[in-house]
């Protein structure tokens, strides 16, 4: 009696777990590839939930197993019970892939017409697009939000990376510039994002557009010191630590600066035994005088730049060592 009093006392626990147990399992069906296995457990959870995350998983199961007319039926009911302009998206993927590409077309066309003054939901549209590989498309979103909304200084973050996908570095830059000039607090983010797209190791139209486009910002609002510390930004990735002096003295003196970027380009130097520019960025900070704060810590800079320099050029070369 007790094996049966216990495995009573256990089922109502099971079944309870058994929803949670078929989501894990689809799951890892799904990421194992077996999109059979997995369309079974989410056709299931579909009908007990039909959540989006749910449909989306149904929906990629569908058209993995190239079941696509499951898919567009899938697709089609979804459109019928949302307004949500996504679902016409996903409906106009299915029809793609099904070849039919005039179908397609139609239902993005709604998709972008049937967009509303909303923030959130034109993002929701240009990702869907996105993830469709309808670059173009997502682009037009945008852009028809930024109308709808009144206002062509959103969404600049997300065209840049868009333009980006498809590789448009000039409009990429321009993308990211506009965005600086409204809000200057993305410069980490700008910069993380640029080093992604450009190979500053190397000379190439991608770095010479960006020097080209912040040079043109810097001379038409000189007054805009963003420009010129991504200018600086990008000769230090680049290496060319001598041009990066010249633009933040220039900066300094027209700021009427106490040196902090020299100071901060001088460790910079430093670190990459470019005793030459250290030696200049400290002397320059420290002839400002020395009434100013970074004078002392300009001074010991100065001094510990020249010592590693003389350092430098005293020790034999390897291939001396060698013989």
């Amino acid at each position: 009696m007790r094996p049966l009093l216990l495995l009573l006392f256990l089922l109502p626990a099971a079944l309870g777990a058994q929803p949670g147990t078929d989501e894990q399992l689809a799951t890892q069906y799904f990421q194992q590839g077996d999109y059979e296995r997995a369309l079974l457990y989410y056709e299931k959870l579909y009908r007990q939930n039909n959540t989006p995350f749910f449909y989306d998983q149904l929906l990629k199961s569908y058209t993995a197993l190239q079941r696509y007319d499951d898919a567009e039926k899938l697709a089609k009911e979804r459109v019928r019970r949302s307004d949500d302009p996504k679902y016409l998206i996903d409906l106009g993927g299915v029809y793609k892939l099904m070849g039919d590409e005039d179908k397609a077309r139609q239902q993005y066309d709604k998709a972008l017409k049937d967009m509303r003054a909303d923030q959130n939901g034109v993002r929701t549209v240009a990702n869907a697009f996105s993830k469709e590989g309808e670059y173009d498309r997502a682009i037009e979103a945008y852009e028809r939000g930024q109308k709808l909304l009144r206002n062509d200084q959103i969404f600049n973050y997300e065209l840049a990376t868009l333009y980006a996908a498809k590789g448009d570095m000039e409009r990429m830059i321009t993308s990211f510039m506009d965005l600086l000039a409204v809000n200057e607090n993305y410069i980490q983010s700008v910069q993380n994002s640029l080093g992604r797209y450009i190979d500053f190791e190397v000379r190439d139209e991608r770095s010479d557009l960006l020097r080209t486009e912040l040079l043109r910002r810097i001379q038409r609002e000189p007054s805009r010191e963003i420009y010129q510390d991504l200018l600086i930004w990008m000769y230090v990735q680049q290496k060319d630590l001598t041009s990066a002096f010249v633009q933040s003295k220039a900066m300094d003196k027209r700021s009427q600066g106490n040196g902090d970027r020299l100071m901060e380009l001088g460790d910079i130097a430093l670190s990459n035994h470019a005793y030459g520019t250290a030696v200049k960025c400290y002397q320059y900070v420290a002839d400002l005088g020395g009434g100013l704060p970074n004078y002392p810590l300009a001074r010991i800079g100065l001094v510990q730049a020249l010592n590693e320099e003389v350092t430098a050029q005293a020790e034999p070369a390897q291939e001396d060592l060698i013989r």
